[in-house]
């Protein structure tokens, strides 16, 4: 009887705790459809300021309000992804070649945190929650839907991994490998990303730099059993390869 007791109450428990999550997500759909600031962390290019609005217990509340200083930055941070075709990662160091702060005051950009950037809707004023998206506000739009929608497709279509797959975006032209962006591993098809080490070590005949250049297979170093062929290819073979066929064919045409 103690035992059928307990699980009565905690199934009435259970289901309260259902219906209190249910309200709770539907109060904050409703706060996100109407334009209202609803807690947690807060975007790049905005900071947090009363307007006046009141909630149920009379008390201020803050609301969302664009920052000029760091709009400047996220306006800069599409005209380069768009404009300048430059990577996130690119993107990243050059905010912290010019000591530009993060929101928490760091000078430690990232790729993800400029990803992060890209993939948030609320740039053009629109809240969002869990697939739900506002109608967009004007005092909040820091970019326009075009430019929004633009840059997306250009980060998403640079993170196309395998051979055959159609992308509308130009490759990487800022590093000193010929075929990055356009070179694919044989044996499982994923792309293969270019690395160059650089740094002076000691050798038998005296101090001196290593230099290596080699292009690796993303699968297999980040997933070894996905792919069966060798983790990296020296650079200068291939390009090598890859030029002789070019002079090759240039040479044919008239």
């Amino acid at each position: 009887m103690d035992k059928l007791l307990n699980y009565i109450r905690f199934w009435q428990a259970s289901g309260e705790s259902e219906k209190t999550a249910i309200r709770v997500k539907t109060k904050q759909m409703q706060m996100v459809q109407s334009g209202e600031y609803r807690g947690g962390l807060i975007p790049y290019g905005y900071r947090l300021e009363k307007l006046g609005r009141r909630n149920r217990r009379n008390q201020p509340v803050n609301d969302l309000v664009i920052d000029e200083s760091e709009a400047a930055v996220v306006r800069k941070i599409y005209d380069l992804l768009i404009n300048y075709r430059y990577g996130t990662n690119r993107v990243a160091q050059y905010l912290n070649d010019r000591g530009i702060n993060t929101k928490r005051g760091s000078q430690t950009w990232t790729g993800s945190s400029v990803r992060h950037i890209v993939n948030n809707p609320i740039y053009t004023g629109r809240y969002h929650m869990q697939g739900s998206i506002s109608e967009p506000f004007e005092h909040l739009r820091i970019i326009d839907q075009d430019m929004f929608d633009k840059c997306l497709q250009t980060v998403k279509g640079r993170a196309i991994l395998n051979y055959g797959s159609e992308t509308l975006v130009p490759t990487r032209t800022d590093t000193g490998s010929l075929l990055t962006g356009v070179l694919y591993c044989g044996f499982c098809g994923s792309k293969l990303s270019y690395n160059h080490h650089r740094d002076k070590r000691m050798f038998k005949n005296g101090p001196g730099v290593y230099d290596r250049e080699i292009y690796r297979c993303y699968k297999k170093v980040y997933a070894k059993d996905a792919c069966t062929g060798p983790s990296s290819y020296k650079a200068s073979v291939l390009n090598e390869a890859v030029e002789e066929q070019v002079i090759l064919f240039l040479s044919t045409l008239k």
